[in-house]
């Protein structure tokens, strides 16, 4: 792949519904980066060893999506808190030493649970929701686990994962006992116990798959009073998130989790430390990825 001066890429597949490319050059046109791109590629598992054997150092970092956040796993070292610990990344950054040809060191990192707390936090916005507690997990994959995990960031005592797979349940709730939570599963076709008491709950299973489970929760006549985060952007609302908004929640879409994921995303690949962003970037990407989702 030939990806210019200053390039990087999101790759996975399918990947042509994929927000990436709308959230990084916006966020290169307010950090005034004429000289850099970013695109979409198609990379399935089998693939991903060819793709990263054809870059050459014009590339300056790569976004991983489904289905490859593990795969890449082996092919650089983790290098923050949570790809270390949940043994999943979103982020590979590359460090090519000059005129050498040699392949090179790639930086692991873990951006998604940033971007889910980040995201949660901006939704409440302060309210006061010191009477709500715990959270609900729905889905079993990788985007569940970093869910967990921002969840015992947000200073959650327990949490309910509702999901189909028994056994990848039990590996979330193992997970959830080394961040210091309490958890219980709970099949898609039984309600949590005291859902309405939780303060999150977070979807994380793509689309219409939470459906079932919204028109479970409607029957039941819950009512629901948390801060509800449907990983999914399209279609846009989904029956899941206007399920919730009327039975009291307080809604935001995925389109949220991958403005502020792709905030540190930007920053490292970039080499721009955080701290020195520019504080309305996160306005400036949900601009653009609301004008994209038109």
């Amino acid at each position: 792949m030939q990806l210019g001066k200053h390039r990087c890429a999101v790759l996975g597949s399918p990947i042509a519904h994929s927000l990436s490319p709308v959230l990084h050059r916006a966020g290169y046109r307010r950090l005034n980066l004429d000289g850099w791109d970013y695109c979409r590629r198609d990379v399935t598992q089998d693939g991903l060893q060819a793709f990263i054997d054809s870059l050459d150092q014009e590339c300056a970092g790569l976004s991983l999506t489904m289905p490859l956040k593990k795969t890449i796993m082996p092919f650089g070292k983790p290098s923050d808190t949570w790809s270390r610990a949940l043994k999943v990344a979103n982020t590979a950054i590359f460090h090519w030493q000059d005129g050498t040809g040699m392949r090179p060191d790639i930086s692991l990192y873990n951006t998604d649970v940033e971007g889910i707390v980040r995201a949660l936090e901006h939704a409440e916005g302060g309210a006061d929701r010191s009477n709500l507690h715990d959270a609900v997990v729905i889905g079993s994959g990788n985007t569940a686990a970093s869910a967990i995990a921002a969840c015992a960031e947000l200073g959650m005592g327990h949490v309910d994962i509702v999901a189909r797979n028994e056994a990848a349940s039990a590996r979330l709730r193992g997970l959830s006992e080394t961040l210091s939570m309490t958890a219980l599963t709970w099949p898609m076709d039984r309600v949590a116990k005291d859902i309405d008491e939780r303060r999150f709950v977070i979807s994380t299973l793509p689309s219409h798959a939470a459906d079932p489970l919204a028109s479970l929760w409607r029957k039941a006549g819950l009512a629901l009073n948390a801060t509800v985060l449907d990983v999914v952007y399209k279609p846009r609302p989904s029956m899941f998130v206007e399920t919730c908004r009327q039975l009291g929640a307080a809604v935001i879409t995925g389109e949220e989790m991958l403005i502020y994921q792709a905030i540190p995303q930007l920053a490292l690949m970039t080499r721009t430390a955080q701290a020195d962003m520019p504080s309305d970037l996160d306005e400036t990407m949900r601009k653009a990825v609301q004008e994209a989702l038109r």
